[in-house]
């Protein structure tokens, strides 16, 4: 939980500079508000968001690779939303969305382990 709401936050945080970027306009994104509230917002999000979905559909995807991309998909999403005065909070869910379904999709499932037969011991357990 504490890892989403970092990586929320960060999220967050990498999207309102990319705006800012892409607007080319910085004087909106300088303000202290903006970023305590998007913090906020993608704290909140991000903490019930990635354990749900690491927990639920994604449990084959190594979890650093779970939190390093769709961390990027959602602040890049979101960035590219708020640049173009699209609500960017849909569209970092959208980006998130996306993502977590590209790592479902392309990701390979382990093999099952084959267990040991139990009648026939480990020759170096024998005295």
């Amino acid at each position: 939980m504490l890892t989403g709401a970092i990586a929320g936050a960060l999220a967050a945080a990498i999207g309102l500079g990319l705006a800012a970027l892409v607007r080319r306009d910085p004087s909106v994104f300088l303000e202290a508000e903006v970023w305590g509230w998007s913090a906020l917002v993608g704290a909140t999000v991000g903490g019930v968001l990635a354990p749900a979905t690491g927990w639920l559909f994604l449990r084959h995807v190594p979890l650093g690779a779970l939190v390093v991309h769709t961390t990027l998909a959602t602040a890049l999403f979101g960035g590219i939303g708020m640049a173009f005065n699209f609500n960017p909070l849909i569209a970092a869910g959208i980006g998130f969305v996306v993502e977590s379904a590209r790592l479902a999709i392309r990701t390979p499932r382990r093999k099952a382990r084959t267990k040991l037969p139990v009648d026939d011991p480990p020759k170096a357990l024998e005295p």
